[in-house]
């Protein structure tokens, strides 16, 4: 775990990149994606969330193998000094960061945090006012060239989206209930497209800021002979002799 720092280092090291976004755009991003990294305390690759920072945009993105969600947040400003920094949080981090930078109680107040990533350490500050407000200040968290390439995966979806000639998938009614959270941040209806995507992905997408992707889980040889006969029993009780007609 990276512990919050009581005060900034002297000696930041060099600057990658400085972001400005709005509290409520982050915060959304954050708690639509968080529930996608994974809590299993033996994959540890995954148990992240990530930040691709790119020039008008941060992409926040997470993945437990089975949903990827993907948040797109707008940089107001942007002091640019690499292409595509990547900054790794843990699931503590995200909870800190959720807990200390509340968005504002008017929908049309603006409240802005600036992002600064050095080649050490991350700092996260309200810059709303005339002067700084709270910061936080961590060590960065080492990138994990192991992480799946989750933009990548999610663009071969998206590509794909719509496209399916699939009839049937099977997941887990926890990965599907993740993404109602996004749902309600962005306060958006749930687009569910088939896929011919080899994994036989669905594209999920929430308004104009989240994308998503759910696997499909294996199941048996007993288990699918179990649902036809379900279906069969379900067809005789509710009078359907010929599902043709």
């Amino acid at each position: 775990m990276t512990a919050v720092l009581d005060e900034e280092p002297a000696d930041l090291g060099a600057i990658r990149t400085e972001i400005t976004v709005d509290v409520t755009d982050l915060r959304r991003a954050l708690r639509s994606v968080l529930v996608h990294a994974s809590t299993d305390k033996e994959e540890t690759i995954c148990g992240i969330v990530r930040l691709v920072i790119q020039r008008d945009q941060t992409i926040v993105c997470a993945t437990n193998r089975y949903t990827i969600g993907l948040a797109s947040v707008s940089n107001w400003s942007n002091t640019y000094n690499d292409h595509g920094v990547i900054v790794d949080l843990s699931l503590t981090q995200v909870a800190e960061i959720l807990a200390l930078f509340k968005a504002p109680k008017d929908d049309e107040d603006e409240t802005t945090l600036t992002v600064r990533v050095t080649d050490r350490y991350l700092l996260i500050t309200d810059t709303s006012g005339l002067f700084p407000g709270k910061s936080m200040t961590w060590p960065r968290i080492t990138v994990n060239d192991n992480y799946p390439d989750v933009l990548k995966l999610m663009g071969g979806v998206l590509a794909a989206a719509g496209t399916g000639r699939a009839t049937r998938m099977h997941t887990q009614g926890k990965y599907l209930a993740l993404f109602k959270v996004a749902a309600v941040e962005y306060r958006e209806v749930i687009l569910i497209e088939p896929t011919r995507n080899d994994a036989g992905a669905l594209a999920i997408s929430i308004g104009d800021s989240f994308v998503g992707a759910l696997m499909p889980v294996r199941t048996s040889e007993e288990t699918d002979s179990a649902e036809r006969t379900a279906r069969a029993g379900w067809l005789t009780a509710l009078g359907i002799t010929d599902p043709d007609d």
